[in-house]
């Protein structure tokens, strides 16, 4: 699960290193890390600011706010699904054996 309550740094730290692992079967590097981290704080407030709409990132006729886990907030869900769509389309991810 990507997103939720609870000490966000670290959480989302750990959040970031599992969905690397999981798209490209290794730790992300300091680097890799760091640069999600901070994409994830800049969707992060420009959902806040109101630039991006979270419902138009988050939800489709699949996926609807209800089946949120009760913890996460639509803005939550949909900087980590940007940060996701990032990691969906890394070369890396598309060409791993």
């Amino acid at each position: 699960r990507l997103c939720g309550g609870g000490d966000r740094g670290s959480e989302d730290a750990a959040r970031i290193q599992y969905a690397y692992q999981l798209c490209m079967s290794r730790l992300p590097t300091s680097t890799e890390s760091a640069t999600l981290m901070k994409l994830l704080k800049e969707q992060t407030s420009r959902l806040k600011k109101g630039e991006l709409k979270a419902t138009d990132i988050a939800f489709n006729k699949l996926t609807q706010p209800a089946q949120l886990p009760s913890d996460a907030t639509p803005n939550q869900l949909a900087a980590w699904t940007l940060v996701s769509r990032v990691l969906l389309n890394l070369d890396e991810t598309l060409t791993k054996y």
